[in-house]
């Protein structure tokens, strides 16, 4: 008898319970030629928390229902800040990311003779007695 009870509750349960439906975020992070970015970081920064693309730059990040602003940072190229509004379902984003050129000075090489290390170590061996 008590086995029925809790067996019809279950079922009543299961066909009355609302649908569950997923909400948040998912897509693809993209570079300018249209190729995966792989690993990008992805923050929000109103919930201070996140997610990577996979190997292929796609990504999927449950979320509350609310707007949010939404960071895309990679190495090598520029961070791309979006704000998007969620509501009851998965919204669709495809976020291309251009690339960052780094200019560094230029590196010259010369050949002078002595190694500039040395001078400094004779320097601490001639301070040895001091220290």
């Amino acid at each position: 008898m008590l086995k029925r009870v809790f067996i019809t509750a279950f079922i009543a349960l299961v066909i009355c319970a609302p649908p569950l439906s997923a909400q948040g975020i998912q897509g693809s992070v993209v570079d300018s030629e249209g190729n995966p970015v792989a690993y990008a970081s992805i923050f929000i920064k109103e919930l201070k928390r996140g997610t990577t693309t996979n190997s292929l730059g796609l990504f999927s990040l449950p979320l509350p229902s609310g707007e949010y602003n939404i960071y895309f940072r990679s190495l090598g190229y520029n961070e791309v800040a979006k704000k998007i509004s969620v509501t009851d379902r998965m919204a669709e984003l495809q976020v291309m990311m251009p690339p960052q050129t780094y200019m560094i000075p230029e590196v010259r090489v010369s050949a002078t003779g002595e190694d500039p290390a040395y001078r400094v170590i004779r320097k601490a061996i001639g301070l040895a007695n001091y220290h």
